[in-house]
Parts: structure tokens; C-alpha cells; sequence
């Protein structure tokens, strides 16, 4: 539903659609504001977040997901890069974030080439990943006439930049001989796995950013983001 009214906030700086140096700037006052949640615009705390949903990550023979996830320290992402093109209404941002995830996992079948098995909890910490999003943005007028945007659509693509450390307990409901092994290659190709199995994960934080910047354009009006060039 779109709002019957419009909110005004002192973190948003109405910048120039080209104008990538005011946008960056803008959008590093606003991150702090947007990553503790704004109750007037309706959007969750984003550290931590919270991910309420089962997300299956399965990658070849190997079978697993992931529940009550929470994941830690995105309040400390840092935006590198936002441009926005008013002719393709796009606009792409670049964040590079520390990323701690915990929760519970549950897996079978082959990590590579050896069998797996295990039930537990789970903790992926002590890396960085790079982020870059693009956003389809359209616009629409609320009942009084007032122009807003929204997001229609997004991409995104990640990389991690620093090691991660994963650890999943319980394997093989604790017996270390058949355990170890498992995480030996854990640890060598931490890489892979955060690249193959984080995928899905981290689409569902996506999901959450993307809608918390949705629903902060949908409250404000589109001039007081917005400067016409």
C-alpha cells in the first residue's frame, strides 16, 4: 500500500541524480540510521538481522541448509561506490562488510569427495565480503498527488575479500575421528563453500536491505531525494 503521506528526516541529502560524491556522501549519514531500523518507515534492525526462514544451500552432492539465522556486524558495512542513472532509472551500490552468521544447519551426503553428516550449530565469522547491488527504480504518485520511488527489481553479486572461518558442530553427532577430516577441507576451501553454499544466505539479507531501502522511498517524497538536474 502507498503512503497517504510523506516523511521528512534529517539523515537523507537530496542529491543530484548524477552526482555519484553527493550520493555517496548522503548514503553514509543514512547507513547508520537505516541499520538500527526506523519504526516510522516500518523497517527491521539490520544488526542484527534476523532471517526466519529455512534456506537450502545444497551444491552438488552436497545437501544442506540453514535456520534461525542471525547475522551480526552489518552495521559496520562500509559503502564504497552509488551511482544512479536517471535515463535507465538504475542505481547500483557497492558495500564492503564484515559478516559474522550463526544459527543451526543440518547436512548429508559428499563435501567434495568425502561423505558428510551432521546436525548442529553453526558459526561463520571473522570475514569481509564485497556486495554490489543493483536496483531497477520506478516512480509512482501517493493519493496526494506527491511523487515517490520504489524498488522494482534487483541483482546482485558478491565476493569475499578476506578469510572467513567456518565451523559447523556436531558432525557426525560428535565423533571427531570421522569429524576432523571434514573440517580440515572446511578450512582449505572456505572460499568455495562461502561462494557456493553462502549464496542463498546471503540473497536473503539482500532481501532485507533491498526492502528497508523500498520501504525509506516509498515514505519520502521523491524531492527530498532527489534534486532535479
Amino acid at each position: 500500500m502507498y503512503p497517504k503521506t510523506s516523511f521528512k528526516v534529517s539523515f537523507i541529502k537530496p542529491c543530484k541524480p548524477r552526482d555519484s560524491e553527493c550520493l555517496l556522501n548522503s548514503a553514509k549519514i543514512a547507513m547508520p540510521h537505516v541499520a538500527k531500523g526506523l519504526a516510522e518507515f516500518g523497517t527491521p534492525s539490520l544488526d542484527p538481522l534476523h532471517i526466519n526462514k529455512e534456506v537450502k544451500a545444497d551444491s552438488g552432492e552436497l545437501k544442506i541448509s540453514f535456520k534461525n539465522i542471525v547475522a551480526h556486524d552489518l552495521s559496520k558495512c562500509d559503502i564504497k561506490k552509488i551511482t544512479r542513472d536517471p535515463v535507465k532509472s538504475t542505481a547500483s551500490l557497492i558495500f564492503v562488510c564484515p559478516l559474522t552468521l550463526v544459527g543451526e544447519y543440518t547436512a548429508g551426503g559428499k563435501l567434495f569427495y568425502l561423505d558428510i553428516f551432521g546436525n548442529g550449530d553453526f558459526k561463520i565469522k571473522d570475514g569481509t565480503i564485497k556486495i554490489a547491488i543493483d536496483l531497477k527504480i520506478k516512480s509512482f504518485e501517493d493519493k496526494a498527488g506527491v511523487k515517490h520511488y520504489k524498488i522494482g527489481s534487483f541483482d546482485y553479486e558478491f565476493e569475499p575479500l578476506t578469510r572467513f572461518d567456518i565451523k559447523l558442530n556436531n558432525l557426525f553427532n560428535g565423533d571427531k575421528t570421522q569429524a576432523d577430516p571434514i573440517d580440515k577441507i572446511i578450512s582449505e576451501s572456505w572460499k568455495e563453500l562461502i561462494i557456493d553454499v553462502g549464496k542463498p544466505v546471503l540473497r536473503e539479507g539482500v532481501v532485507t536491505i533491498v526492502g528497508a531501502i523500498d520501504k525509506i522511498f516509498k515514505g519520502i517524497a521523491a524531492e527530498d531525494i532527489e534534486i532535479a538536474e
